[in-house]
């Protein structure tokens, strides 16, 4: 399965996909991808500790930086155990 789209996007985009997974795992970090009608589907998982349920919907806001650390008073800064992210892209067979 071939996906369009600029390269060096793409590799932005899944560098900072499993960085990120990486950064807050506890040990594992697993990869996923697949082909989902006419659509690639890449999923990445971690066993970090997750997002509490009340910010789960501000993550996919831009922008957004729920680590006390880098944004004032919040205290996470990604999607974890059993969360996941999901780049659905169109793709050519």
């Amino acid at each position: 399965m071939r996906v369009t789209g600029d390269p060096r996007l793409l590799s932005r985009a899944l560098r900072n996909l499993v960085d990120n997974a990486v950064r807050h795992a506890g040990s594992t970090v697993t990869l996923r991808v697949r082909a989902d009608d006419r659509r690639a589907v890449l999923e990445v998982e971690d066993d970090g500790p997750g997002v509490p349920a009340a910010d789960r919907e501000r993550v996919f806001e831009r922008f957004v930086r729920l680590d006390a650390s880098r944004a004032g008073s919040e205290r996470w800064s990604r999607a974890g155990a059993g969360d996941r992210a999901r780049d659905r892209a169109p793709a050519r067979r």
